[in-house]
Formats: C-alpha cells, structure tokens, sequence
C-alpha cells in the first residue's frame, strides 16, 4: 500500500466527516447549521452572479479559516489530538485492508495508469 492510497483514503472518508462536522450551538441558536460541503459552487448557478461571486469567495475563505483553526486547535489541545491521531490509525489500517482486497487493487491501478496518461498529456 502507498502513502498516496492513504491520503486518498483520508481524503475521501475523512475529510467530509470532519467538514460536515455541525456546530450545535449555532445551529440551536438560528436554526442553521454551516455545510462546508456545498454542491453548487458557480456564480453562475445563482440569479445574482455579481452577488453570489463576492458570497461564494468570502464562503471559501471562511472554510479555510475554519481548516486552519481545526488544526490549531487539534495541535494545542490533547484530547482532539490523541483523538485525531486514533482517527489517523484507523485510517491507515482501513485503507490496509482496503487495498489488500484484489478489487481495490485493480480498481487503484487502472487510476493509476489513466493519471500516467494524463500526465504524458499534460503541456509542459
């Protein structure tokens, strides 16, 4: 198994675990809750292109913050960090088994060989 099939891993399960994460205080308080997983992402999908340009980058730059101070916060306090160490582990042993399975395997090596075509294709 290679690093890249484990962040990949992560990337796919652990991430949107950790971005669909609600805060239910602020959600008790006004009835909504953040989703950082949002589907529509133009400017173009909205009545007021001008409008939903500005909200669209002031959104992506709030979820950055909200990446950044999650890692802030997991590295000065302990309990998230065991925790998110503990959730790390499981990830590594999950993508493991994952990988030990012949159909992942081939599934993950034809990824790999449309990414080598892709990259021959690619301007330099």
């Amino acid at each position: 198994m290679t690093a890249r099939t484990i962040w990949i891993l992560a990337g796919v399960i652990f991430f949107p675990l950790i971005c669909t994460a609600k805060d239910a205080s602020a959600a008790a308080q006004d009835g909504r809750a953040a989703n950082i997983l949002r589907t529509a992402v133009s400017a173009a999908d909205y009545v007021d292109n001008a409008q939903a340009e500005k909200l669209l980058s002031e959104r992506e730059m709030l979820v950055m913050k909200i990446h950044k101070l999650r890692m802030e916060l997991i590295k000065k306090d302990p309990k998230l960090r065991r925790m998110y160490e503990q959730l790390i582990q499981q990830a590594r042993e999950l993508a493991m088994e994952l990988e030990s399975k012949k159909e992942m395997r081939n599934v993950t090596e034809s990824l790999g060989d449309i990414d080598s075509k892709l990259n021959r294709l690619q301007k330099k």
